[in-house]
């Protein structure tokens, strides 16, 4: 029985081709692509543990990550969340922002796969470290880095913070 949703990111499904390890995509304009179905067990690299990954549904959002700034500038030319200079995120200050038809889009897919497995869980503030509820297959919806200190492929934007945590009993 599925018990955690992962949240992970890639900056394009295309790029990804036949790697592709979530059961759903999340564009920027907000469509959401299914790859595999929930039920099935895929294989999760961000996790590493069978056991686990039997109970997980997974869902990727389209997103590049990390940006630089050049003068006034981003690279790539996206829009831009800015993390606090006294506290940047994994060293650092820029990201890709989600936007909103994404975050909505991720809203109504986390509120109906919790509904169908019937995921209750706690607001874990550990979300974007390594989180011991999570590896210890706790129920709860987590991001990958939530499974391993490597996985820094998705960043705690406020607004998903905030959409977790109203999901969360």
């Amino acid at each position: 029985m599925k018990n955690q949703i992962m949240i992970t990111a890639s900056n394009s499904f295309s790029e990804l081709g036949d790697n592709i390890t979530a059961h759903y995509g999340i564009e920027r304009d907000g469509t959401v692509r299914i790859f595999f179905d929930s039920d099935e067990v895929i294989d999760l690299p961000e996790i590493g543990n069978a056991e686990i990954c039997s109970r997980v549904v997974a869902i990727c959002l389209a997103n590049g990550g990390a940006v630089m700034r050049v003068g006034r500038r981003f690279v790539p030319d996206v829009r831009v969340y800015e993390y606090c200079s006294c506290s940047p995120y994994r060293g650092e200050m820029y990201y890709e922002a989600f936007p909103t038809a994404q975050t909505n889009a991720l809203r109504g897919l986390l509120s109906g796969l919790i509904k169908r497995y019937d995921i209750r869980f706690v607001y874990d503030s550990r979300l974007s470290i390594v989180c011991p509820r999570a590896i210890s297959g706790e129920s709860g919806v987590f991001f990958a880095s939530s499974y391993d200190e490597k996985n820094i492929n998705i960043h705690p934007q406020p607004n998903i913070i905030r959409m977790i945590k109203k999901l969360a009993i």
